[in-house]
């Protein structure tokens, strides 16, 4: 069985590197999250993500739960999920070269099952992105970005909250440059891009004036893949800008737009919290699946090692999101459900304006 090699390369931070058998390769389900850090390099990489069959080496494992099998920076388990189910091993869980064996299996084969398996590989690794990256000091936020003259503004918000469609409205109305519309990466004062689905955004992007997709659009998107051009993009993206302000976002059913000053400890917990809840529950725009199954094993990681980097992965990234954003001025932006002009004139006068 011959395999499929994808190199993938984050800012010469982190390098990943994808190998499929060949039976598995019906679709790209990755490159929707990381066509823009594609590599035709063959790289070393810091995390290794095979998907195939593969024999489990977890012998002189703790046993947590009946299923979780754990040593020293070491991981397996059979997992399900309703119809679905896989199997994963991770070498190197908490420090090293992360190398992944992971097979997939569904009761019922149909188009459903084809695409969930993609949405199930996405959220074993993107959780692993985010914790390698924290080990080199750098950290990913569930966030919007955009840049202009070298600064960069930040929206961290949850899903629902027009983080997109804001972005779109900065770059085509405002002249800003492209950081990400739903993730960004966060080095002491610095903002770095991540333009997670950049497929997906640049469609958007280039056809629409809002994010929402109705059945025609999200047809034509899906022809759109079989083109295969990943860096054939309109979007003005720009690799890094130095952070200037943070505004979290949220939704509400008053008519007006309501601008509070946040301090530096909720600012902290909202994106402890909101990064949680990336890892254990994570649903994706494009394949409607939600699952998050390493948060739990983080936890059950934990519970044989209270004392390991992985237990301790969240006090250490409080401390480092306190001496990002010292000194940064931090706000919450809550504005009407029924966005329009009217509102996105407002919050760009208090960015532009620097509050």
């Amino acid at each position: 069985m011959t395999n499929k090699i994808l190199n993938y390369n984050i800012h010469d931070i982190l390098k990943i590197q994808i190998a499929r058998e060949e039976h598995f390769d019906l679709m790209r389900g990755l490159d929707l999250e990381l066509s823009y850090f594609r590599s035709e390099v063959n790289l070393e990489p810091d995390i290794y993500f095979y998907i195939g069959k593969f024999i489990p080496s977890n012998k002189d494992c703790y046993l947590v739960d009946h299923r979780y099998y754990i040593r020293n920076n070491y991981f397996y388990c059979k997992d399900s999920l309703g119809r679905e189910s896989w199997e994963v091993e991770i070498n190197s869980f908490e420090y090293g070269k992360t190398v992944v064996n992971y097979s997939y299996s569904y009761k019922t084969w149909n188009s459903k099952a084809l695409i969930s398996r993609f949405s199930i590989e996405t959220f074993l690794l993107r959780p692993l992105i985010y914790y390698k990256l924290s080990e080199r000091g750098y950290f990913m936020i569930h966030s919007a970005g955009v840049s202009k003259n070298g600064e960069a503004y930040i929206f961290p918000a949850r899903g629902g909250a027009f983080k997109t469609t804001f972005v779109m409205d900065f770059i085509k109305k405002a002249k800003f440059n492209y950081l990400g519309d739903d993730r960004v990466i966060l080095h002491r004062g610095e903002v770095l891009s991540f333009p997670a689905h950049l497929i997906l955004f640049n469609y958007i992007y280039s056809n629409k004036n809002n994010e929402y997709l109705n059945l025609m659009d999200k047809i034509r998107f899906v022809n759109s893949l079989r083109q295969n051009n990943y860096y054939n993009v309109n979007v003005p993206i720009v690799k890094s800008a130095k952070l200037k302000l943070v505004c979290f976002i949220e939704k509400t059913n008053k008519s007006n737009v309501i601008i509070q000053k946040l301090d530096l400890k909720d600012a902290i917990d909202k994106l402890i919290d909101s990064t949680k809840m990336e890892m254990s529950s994570i649903s994706d725009n494009i394949v409607g699946f939600s699952l998050g199954p390493y948060y739990r094993y983080m936890q059950a990681y934990s519970y044989v090692f209270p004392e390991s980097k992985v237990a301790k992965y969240w006090d250490e990234l409080k401390q480092n999101y306190k001496a990002i954003l010292k000194g940064i001025p931090i706000y919450q932006i809550i504005f009407p459900e029924e966005y329009d002009d009217r509102v996105f004139q407002e919050i760009l006068d208090v960015v532009e304006g620097g509050l």
